[in-house]
């Protein structure tokens, strides 16, 4: 147990900030909060008590002195321990909603600040669990989020993906490791009532995108005869729902070939046949100049691409980027096919993205419509006052004859 008495560790806060601190947004931010001798030597990570400048409690919050985001809130309960129950608490409210939703348990299980779980993402597998936690207080915190874990799930593994770079931000380090039965092979998971195999240890983040599992089920209610280009494949996601919900033929291009071997491991798990789909290896944006210069079109086009725009830095060249994409797949779309287009760029707004698409597609002198505009699947929640985490953003587009 986390010992958060009122003897321990205090911040304050400044009274000009606490009409948005109190109105229930998770964070608080490094000027927001009064410093002194004393917070300045409070430990990176540590439950902290939060207090306006006359004593009022207000929360317990994770702190770092470090970070702009400085303190993430856990409880507005004075009275409640950071220890096991409280995590078990959480965890059992998460696994009520997934399991409301779905009848498999293949999902994202903790999706951070939403699940009240700040830095922490645990994406579930069956019996197999695959954990981020990119902030140094859920890693000091870990034991006992692990000993919650095992009593709420009982989980045959778990792996840890301590290998993103939202740890090197907090002084973290990186590392995978895995706890109980180690994996020694892909997994098989189902997604929309269909097999795919995927690699929490080798694959990208947590070895599945789930965030793309309703989008993937879109195009595939639209694919039934229709030919299919899927780029930026990974492991077969789109392709596969699309090829079993009848598109005549997919090609899927990727650069990575441990992922196209998982996809192609896919496709025979579904009985689906061979000929179906033609895996290619390599860079997407070569790729689309060799099909534009063979005169090559497609009903469906899928752009899926890894983040463009790391940070703010990024976002003009970035911006070209996704303009150069659109601009690209745009001549390939038959006249009546669909162009759906993601951005997982936190960075990249709405606004920015619509108007990089918007922009290629009419310079190249097409006419189009957008007939969707999706975000993440049901087991990636929002909270209500952090819709700015809501990083991906994606777009159905039609092209009219």
């Amino acid at each position: 147990m986390i010992n958060n008495s009122n003897d321990r560790l205090k911040i304050f806060v400044h009274k000009k900030f606490l009409k948005r601190i109190l109105s229930g947004h998770p964070w608080i931010y490094s000027n927001e909060i009064v410093t002194d001798h004393k917070n300045r030597l409070i430990p990176s990570g540590s439950v902290v008590g939060v207090y306006q400048s006359n004593e009022q409690f207000i929360c317990w919050a994770i702190y770092n002195p470090h970070t702009l985001i400085a303190a993430r809130i856990l409880s507005y309960d004075y009275s409640i321990k950071i220890d096991v129950n409280f995590f078990a608490h959480h965890f059992k409210n998460a696994l009520a909603l997934r399991e409301k939703i779905f009848t498999e348990p293949y999902y994202r299980l903790i999706h951070a600040e939403a699940d009240n779980c700040p830095g922490l993402i645990i994406d579930r597998y069956d019996n197999i669990l695959v954990v981020q936690i990119n902030i140094s207080g859920m890693d000091l915190l870990w034991p006992i989020v692990e000993e919650a874990l095992v009593k709420i799930l009982k989980p045959k593994t778990i792996v840890l993906r301590n290998d993103s770079t939202a740890r090197t931000k907090e002084g973290l380090p990186l590392e995978i490791k895995q706890l109980y039965t180690p994996i020694t092979e892909p997994l098989q998971i189902i997604e929309n009532d269909l097999y795919f195999f995927m690699d929490p240890i080798q694959g990208q983040k947590t070895g599945w995108f789930y965030d793309h599992r309703d989008n993937r089920l879109m195009i595939a209610k639209l694919s039934k005869n229709k030919s299919v280009l899927d780029c930026y494949c990974h492991s077969g996601g789109f392709s596969i729902n699309a090829l079993a919900r009848g598109a005549h033929f997919v090609m899927a291009i990727d650069r990575s070939e441990h992922a196209l071997k998982l996809a192609q491991m896919s496709l025979h798990a579904n009985n689906l046949k061979n000929d179906s789909c033609q895996f290619i290896l390599g860079d997407v944006m070569d790729e689309l100049q060799n099909l534009i210069s063979q005169n090559k079109k497609f009903d469906i086009i899928v752009l899926d691409p890894p983040a463009f725009i790391k940070n703010k830095k990024d976002i003009p060249q970035g911006s070209r980027a996704y303009r150069k994409l659109a601009k690209l797949a745009a001549q390939l779309v038959n006249p009546q096919g669909f162009l759906f287009f993601a951005s997982c760029s936190y960075h990249m707004d709405v606004q920015n993205f619509s108007k990089q698409i918007a922009s290629a597609i009419h310079s190249i002198g097409r006419k189009a419509q957008i007939i969707a505009k999706t975000s993440t699947a049901a087991d990636h929640p929002l909270h209500p006052f952090l819709q700015e985490n809501d990083y991906l953003k994606a777009q159905l587009i039609y092209f009219p004859k």
